[in-house]
This record gives C-alpha cells, structure tokens and sequence, in this order.
C-alpha cells in the first residue's frame, strides 16, 4: 500500500509540476508578444511621423494637395508605400476650393498591416491624420474605408431640422450646393 500510495502522489506532483510549467511557458509567452507589439507600435509611430514629414516637405516645397508626390520614407523593420482609396466620401473630401486632399500609406511591420489617412493642406501644418486603420486585427468589415470605424463606406449621420413652433421639418442630410436654405422656405407653414 505505501507503494501505491507513493505512485500516487509522485503522479500527482508530477502532474501539477507539468501544468505550473504550461503555464510559466504561456506568460513568458504572452510577455514576447506584448513586448512585441510595443516594439510594433512605437515603428509605426515612428512610420507615420516620418510620412507625415514627407508629406510636409512635398507640400512646403510646391506640391499639390490633391495630386501629391510624396519620396515614402525608409523606416527600420518596416514596409512604407502610399495606398490607393476609391471611396465616395473621401473622395469628396479631397476639394479644390479647399486646398485640402487626402494621402493614404499603408505600413506594414511584423507581418501587420495598418493604413493611415493624412489630410493634405497648401498651408501648414500641411498633413494631419484623419484615421487609421489595423487591416491586420479583423475587427472592422472589409467594406470600411480608411480612417471609418463604423465598418461600411455608407456611414451616415442623419439630420432632420424641425421647426419647434409649427412641426414643419426637412431633411438636413443632402448638401445644398448652391445655399443651405430650404428649397419650400416659401412655405407659410415653415417659420426658422
């Protein structure tokens, strides 16, 4: 029986032994691959000051906010080039009577993929960021557009002005190119 019942128990420290391992092994673990995504992080920091520098210089130097040549900066352990977008608000963004355009990069580091979107100005500070975006996490639709959180290219936030004295209301969500009157303001029935 004391044989046994050492078997037992040399079985069981045995067994507890192996699961305290397992588990040191998975927090050195996680410990790697936090230090690693700090160390990710702080290069694409470091990508995107320097891209935004870049795109300063282009445009402190002559360039066209809507049709910019940026030279891509060279970061160490990371992948820099310019992205394409073909997205309907952005693009309307981008606006002559503005001087204002829209610069897409896309960083890659570590096999992670991120997008940022600067806004381009003729004046400075002649980029700031407009959104980014981790391609690589999958957390957001693939139909989201760059900088767009809420996972579509459709994101709208819908307007309706109403008038307190007499209910009439009107749909605040088209752009009224010419003014931002209402088109029945000869309404009796709508009093601003």
């Amino acid at each position: 029986m004391s044989i046994a019942r050492t078997l037992v128990i040399a079985g069981f420290v045995i067994a507890l032994a192996t699961a305290l391992l397992h588990v040191c092994a998975l927090g050195a673990r996680a410990q790697l691959h936090r230090a690693q995504m700090r160390a990710a992080t702080v290069t694409f920091d470091l990508a995107f000051a320097k891209t935004k520098a870049a795109i300063a210089d282009a445009l402190a130097g002559g360039g066209d906010p809507q049709h910019l040549v940026v030279a891509m900066p060279v970061v160490a352990n990371a992948n820099v080039q310019q992205a394409t977008f073909d997205d309907d608000a952005q693009n309307l963004q981008r606006n002559d009577s503005i001087d204002e355009g829209r610069f897409a990069v896309r960083v890659t580091v570590a096999g992670r993929d991120r997008y940022v979107l600067f806004r381009t100005f003729r004046a400075p500070p002649y980029a700031m960021v407009a959104g980014t975006r981790d391609v690589s996490a999958g957390l957001l639709s693939r139909d989201a557009s760059l900088g767009d959180d809420a996972g579509t290219t459709q994101t709208t936030i819908s307007v309706r002005y109403v008038n307190a004295k007499t209910g009439a209301s009107f749909d605040g969500n088209a752009w009224h190119a010419e003014s931002w009157k209402n088109e029945s303001a000869t309404s009796p029935t709508w009093d601003p």
